[in-house]
């Protein structure tokens, strides 16, 4: 079942122009019985909001370029490493900087990258600010593939797969 912060592709609309499209899932609204979906344009940034049913979503495939995303967002991760290991406990604005633009950059490659978005999150947490922090790790989560709990549980499932 999709869920808050989930990327996913629409599907099986009567609007057959917006068949194919990737949204993120903001909310549910129980009323409507749909979720509110931010569709995304092709660059990734957001778009119009609609209104879709649950059975009209499907999550999203990993993008083509996840390699890409997956290093970016490893080169990113590692500067954080450092940062925290750091004995003063001190970062520069340049590091940081750094860091927000090879999340960036992975983003433009594949937006659901579970790296990017703990990465942010654990930013986030450095940072003191806990709501962006929730925001990520919801996000690194929902569309997390076979990512594994603290009890050892599956909380994703394969690519493409519905939940």
């Amino acid at each position: 079942d999709p869920e808050q912060g989930m990327l996913v592709e629409l599907h099986s609309l009567s609007k057959a122009e917006l068949n194919g499209r990737l949204g993120e899932c903001t909310a549910y609204v129980p009323s409507k019985e749909r979720w509110a979906v931010q569709l995304l344009n092709a660059d990734a940034s957001p778009s119009q909001s609609i209104a879709v049913k649950p059975g009209n979503l499907r999550r999203a495939p990993p993008a083509d370029a996840a390699d890409l995303a997956f290093t970016a967002a490893e080169k990113a991760i590692s500067i954080l490493s450092n940062m925290r290991s750091e004995p003063s406990g001190r970062y520069s604005e340049a590091d940081i900087e750094r860091v927000h633009m090879l999340f960036d950059e992975a983003e433009k490659h594949d937006w659901a990258n579970v790296s990017v978005h703990q990465g942010r999150g654990d930013l986030a947490m450095m940072r003191g600010d806990m709501a962006g922090a929730v925001v990520h790790f919801r996000r690194a989560v929902a569309n997390g593939y076979n990512l594994k709990g603290a009890d050892s549980t599956v909380v994703g499932g394969a690519p493409g797969e519905q939940q």
